[in-house]
């Protein structure tokens, strides 16, 4: 049986022990490095100044959703909130025809439109709808991004209770939910909004439900073919007919008391606009609030004419709809400029333009980043300018709404103000370009400030929060905003590697190193911080080689840098150690690490970073095979753990974990299973009974239990690891198929081969149906179910899938000749067993030869081929050559 052993730094947050950048410089791209203020490294809040996270328990690349605090499901379930319902709003009856017409034929319509022409409004009333009608389920998700729409899929998948979502890991539960909106039969309505890339979108649709229970609408700008697929409609959506915009400026100067301010130009006002329904919206705030009629409006619009020729130039208006809502927008937000607090709606809606579309929280106009802004950008006077105030930022948050120019929703989702990203576009295009960047790191600091702590104390806020970042982004334009150096860029993809998203963490991370090396140099220390963080992405995507070059290449930068001892260069040779143990260089771990220890002068017995960073050490020496020195050394870390920190710490439970597992394989079991039964009670209480931790922990008490010949106890411990792996992963996880096989081969070991095959059976149909999953991994597991079908007596099963594996192995294995000759030495003893002597022979001769060939003669796989070809020999009266080999190798097959 293994030995499950963690405590090095595989669990913390972030990864790895970085150097911080709470003090980076703000400075933009394109200028000189030596223009860029010093930064100066603090050890981050989630990296001891020892290089190693404090406790080495927080679970990373997770949702980090508490797993106690759900309570039974109520239903209708709503996920993600719709926009509100637009003033006057209006039906657009000859639209919803065609959508509900496609709807009887296709589970599955787009509508597909141009920017402000209010697919949006038209998609939100029907989710509207669908919970007044008892529809059980409905989820909103914008789908400018496929991650966006991932995230808020799995967010549903943990609240409806999905089999196997946990709120452990994104895409998992994500794909888990979609497996169930495949197979459930109550009712649901989903709605992607603005999709920008229907081929990225592809993995995420979802399924055609073949109970008939679901629909799905989608609205996106986009036209590609590829929108019509997979049994999609599309529907084409347009600006408002002439008697639709007629009715909602109606509707809208009714309901305000001001309809009065209609007369007979109202047509050639609405045909001014286009019919644009984002363009009548501005439109009639502004009317409504300067009391103009349609004639003064449209002679006030007309004359803004050249000025939009120099600000959206008609060759940039691709969508046909920005000079209208350009034409909109100038007189509402002079309007609103000029309305108290006078001066601040300008600058105000200029920073927003740079948010996410979708919503950006209300909190953001509670910053002190938003107020120094707006305070910076309030117009000279003759008098020192007043510093803007909290009750300033909502007076023009509210006054922007009231000229329609953003909504300040009132709901309880975390993206509660929205700025149509029609509005948002032609603002941005009024921004005088050397004001551009200044506005953008307003916006940064703004949304730094509200980022929790932990990701997974508010998951819904940091997920919105990404979501700003990623706007950003997209507005400023990739390269140049990952040239900008800020930590939120830093926030940013550090949230990234928490929510589980390595590879866009790995894409974000290695651009940054990119244009920070080309910007600031190799040496520089935000660089080098930031190609930790690529080495830590690299890590965690897999990718350890690449993880080892990189972190080496910055050890040896800090070393020149700052110099052997300084704690930069020895947090970097921390984070080296720890992607050589994960690399199986215990060794080489060992020596970096009692170089640090060596090295730090700041060390001492009483620090928590020496007892993390000797906890490490340990797990290096038992990976070593070096029990006796882990022993000893986590013995002391132990008490010294007790004594500093509390028995009950998890660093001390973590130590306990570690010192029992390797009194496992010193085979000190008594004392194994005295420290571990209370450990993982202790674990339990304090981290749950799903933690990785705990599951660690157990796992290692079971192999304390095998040790010592207690079989069902060890089962029990495996059941249970088993159970929690595939609720938290999901079934095809690559952890809960580990922990089923471990399972399965101690039903076999107790004599449960009935329960033991039942199991592998499942093991290997999880491998099949696993897009995900290594073939060697199908192949491994087929040929233990092999095995399990011939101890059952089952020979003529064993031999067909054994058959199967050994005409793939060529095709499939070649890179694993081990596995290959696993493969055939299986097939040769069901051969033995069915008394099919002579090809039993000739597959036990190659095995033999080859193992020799690919190990050495004195492996015990080849001493334990040749034993088999003796045997086989002796059984075929073939006796001389089965005596040469028994000669040869010192053999005795009584």
């Amino acid at each position: 049986m293994s030995v499950t052993e963690t405590g090095d730094a595989r669990a913390q947050s972030g990864g790895t022990a970085t150097t911080g950048y709470h003090e980076l410089a703000s400075k933009a791209a394109g200028l000189l490095p030596a223009e860029l203020a010093a930064i100066r490294h603090t050890g981050d809040a989630t990296a001891t100044a020892g290089g190693i996270a404090n406790t080495g328990y927080l679970a990373i690349g997770t949702l980090n959703i508490d797993s106690g605090s759900r309570g039974p499901v109520t239903w209708p379930v709503r996920v993600g909130v719709p926009p509100v319902s637009s003033s006057a709003f209006q039906p657009r009856t000859e639209v919803r025809e065609r959508i509900d017409c496609a709807l009887r034929s296709r589970n599955t319509v787009v509508l597909s439109g141009g920017g402000g022409v209010g697919k949006s409004q038209i998609v939100a009333a029907y989710a509207r709808e669908a919970l007044t009608e008892g529809i059980d389920f409905v989820l909103w998700a914008g789908a400018t991004d496929p991650e966006q729409v991932m995230a808020v899929y799995a967010l549903a998948a943990y609240r409806i209770h999905v089999p196997g979502a946990q709120g452990l890991d994104v895409e998992s539960d994500a794909r888990a939910f979609l497996d169930w909106l495949a197979t459930t039969t109550r009712s649901w309505l989903l709605v992607l909004d603005d999709i920008s890339d229907p081929h990225e979108m592809a993995p995420w649709w979802p399924p055609s439900s073949s109970t008939d229970a679901g629909r799905v609408l989608a609205t996106t700008r986009r036209r590609d073919a590829a929108l019509s697929g997979g049994n999609r409609s599309v529907v084409r959506v347009d600006t408002f007919t002439q008697p639709e915009a007629l009715a909602y400026l109606q509707d809208r100067l009714t309901a305000e008391d001001a309809v009065t301010l209609i007369d007979d130009q109202v047509v050639p006002f609405v045909e001014e606009l286009g019919r644009l329904p984002l363009a009548l919206s501005h439109a009639a705030a502004y009317v409504i609030n300067e009391a103009v009629s349609c004639t003064e409006y449209l002679s006030r619009v007309t004359d803004q004419e050249s000025r939009l020729d120099l600000l959206l130039p008609r060759q940039a208006d691709t969508e046909g709809y920005g000079r209208p809502v350009a034409a909109a927008l100038l007189l509402s937000l002079n309007a609103a400029n000029s309305s108290h607090p006078v001066g601040l709606a300008i600058p105000a809606l200029r920073l927003a333009a740079f948010l996410d579309p979708a919503g950006h929280p209300r909190a953001l106009w509670g910053t002190t980043a938003l107020a120094t802004y707006l305070t910076e950008h309030r117009p000279e006077s003759s008098e020192p300018r007043p510093r803007v105030t909290v009750d300033d930022t909502q007076a023009v948050l509210r006054q922007l709404h009231r000229y329609g120019l953003l909504t300040d929703d009132s709901d309880g989702d975390p993206r509660l103000v929205h700025l149509h990203a029609l509005t948002a576009r032609a603002t941005r295009e009024t921004i005088p370009a050397p004001a551009l960047v200044g506005i953008v790191i307003s916006a940064a600091y703004a949304v730094l400030e509200l980022w929790p702590e932990e990701d997974h104390n508010a998951p819904d806020l940091s997920a919105s929060l990404r979501a700003n970042v990623e706007a950003m982004s997209t507005c400023v334009g990739d390269s140049r905003w990952s040239s900008i150096v800020h930590p939120l860029l830093f926030r940013y993809g550090d949230s990234l590697l928490q929510a589980g998203l390595y590879a866009a963490a790995l894409r974000f991370w290695h651009r940054l190193s990119v244009n920070y090396q080309l910007i600031l140099g190799k040496r520089d220390l935000a660089t080098l911080a930031v190609r930790e963080k690529e080495a830590t992405a690299h890590w965690r995507a897999g990718n350890i080689e690449e993880a080892i070059a990189i972190q080496k290449q910055v050890a040896t930068q800090y070393k020149r840098r700052r110099g052997a001892k300084h704690q930069d260069t020895l947090n970097a040779l921390v984070n080296l150690a720890i992607y050589y143990r994960n690399a199986g260089r215990d060794g080489d771990a060992i020596d970096l690490l009692n170089r640090v220890i060596r090295r730090d002068k700041d060390l001492g017995p009483e620090s928590p970073n020496m007892l993390t960073l000797g906890n490490n050490l340990a797990a290096a020496y038992g990976g070593a095979g070096l029990f006796g020195e882990a022993i000893n050394l986590l013995e002391a870390v132990v008490a010294k753990a007790a004594e500093v920190l509390g028995e009950k710490h998890p660093t001390t439970l973590l130590a306990r974990s570690n010192l029992g597992a390797n009194y496992c394989r010193a085979s000190r079991v008594d004392e194994a299973t005295l420290l571990l039964e209370p450990t993982v009670v202790e674990f339990e209480t304090i981290l749950g009974s799903d933690h990785p931790e705990t599951l660690n922990a157990c796992s290692n008490l079971s192999t304390a239990y095998h040790l010592a010949g207690n079989v069902d106890q060890a089962i029990s411990c495996e059941e249970r690891i088993a159970d929690s792996r595939e609720r938290a992963l999901g079934a095809h996880h690559i952890d809960t198929l580990q922990a089923q096989e471990l399972l399965a081969a101690s039903y076999r070991t107790a004599g449960r081969i009935d329960d033991a095959i039942r199991l592998q059976k499942q093991v290997v149909a999880a491998h099949a149906g696993s897009q995900a999953a290594d073939p060697s991994d199908h192949l491994r597991s087929s040929g233990n179910l092999g095995v399990l079908y011939r101890q059952a007596g089952l020979t003529r099963e064993a031999i067909e899938i054994q058959e199967m594996i050994v005409a793939k192995a060529q095709e499939m294995l070649g890179r694993d000749r081990v596995l290959s000759l696993a493969a055939r030495g299986n097939l040769a003893t069901s051969y033995w067993q069915a008394g099919r002597l002579g090809e039993a022979i000739g597959l036990e001769e190659q095995v033999a030869y080859e193992c020799e060939q690919l190990l050495g003669a004195d492996e015990p796989q080849t001493i334990n081929a040749y034993q088999n070809l003796a045997v086989s020999y002796m059984q075929a009266n073939r006796v001389v050559e089965a005596e040469k080999i028994m000669e040869r190798f010192g053999l005795n097959l009584d």
